[in-house]
């Protein structure tokens, strides 16, 4: 399909140039517009036009490059039109000497370039006469991937800001509960690591025990002397023998 629009488009050039040669003696041949890009489906337009018409019968439409046949034949006497192939998708409209002709429905092998060719019987010489127009070159394209509407995509937008702050809300409480778990369990840690050193610390501030006194429980006892200070061990003394009154 590209080297066949290339070929066309080069074609088309030529004609062109061609085309400027005209003779002053023939009649002015005229067709519009030059280029037509259409996607699939959608219409185009030709537009021809000759500047004496009177020994004009018909008007030919045809095709040139890609697929070379004929497109319609209009008859001006009858101004009837015969076509096949495009009898459903061609309609023409307009009077002698000015046609338009529109073919609907277009498909990727629509393209191609199309000539109008005037022709008639010129009775003076008995010979037939064509007059040929540079012609129109038709590019059928597929059609592009429509953008939605305006309402749909402030939706679409509205609803992908949504959910990109709704992640970020869920990353950011996730980061926070992290963070304050970790901190809350470096707490207790502590607490629970510091309890013991502040006993320790305090059961060093205070003063030292009381020597342990021992009381005398019976008069078996009575020879015995409380303990030294700072010991538990009890020392027993000897009896001292009881003075004896003279009297």
């Amino acid at each position: 399909m590209e080297a066949c629009l290339r070929l066309c488009f080069l074609g088309f050039l030529i004609l062109s140039v061609r085309g400027g040669s005209q003779s002053d003696e023939e009649p002015l041949v005229l067709q519009s517009p030059e280029f037509v890009y259409a996607f699939k489906g959608h219409s185009a337009q030709i537009k021809c036009s000759i500047s004496e018409a009177s020994k004009i019968d018909g008007l030919y439409l045809k095709r040139r490059f890609a697929q070379p046949q004929d497109v319609l034949y209009l008859s001006l006497a009858t101004m009837k039109i015969n076509t096949e192939e495009y009898k459903s998708r061609l309609t023409h409209h307009g009077e002698c000497c000015s046609f338009a002709f529109n073919i609907t429905q277009l498909q990727l092998n629509d393209s191609d370039g199309y000539y109008c060719v005037w022709g008639g019987l010129d009775i003076a010489t008995g010979m037939l006469m064509s007059y040929e127009s540079n012609g129109t070159l038709i590019v059928v394209k597929e059609p592009r991937v429509s953008c939605p509407p305006d309402s749909a995509r402030s939706k679409l937008n509205f609803f992908l800001i949504f959910v990109v702050m709704s992640a970020g809300a869920i990353v950011v409480s996730v980061v926070m509960c992290v963070l304050l778990w970790h901190c809350t369990g470096n707490k207790k840690r502590y607490q629970l690591n510091k309890i013991p050193q502040a006993r320790l610390e305090a059961n060093s501030r205070a003063p030292a025990s009381q020597p342990l006194q021992v009381l005398r429980p019976s008069s078996k006892l009575s020879g015995l002397q409380p303990a030294a200070s700072g010991t538990e061990t009890l020392k027993q003394t000897p009896r001292a023998p009881a003075s004896r009154s003279r009297y």
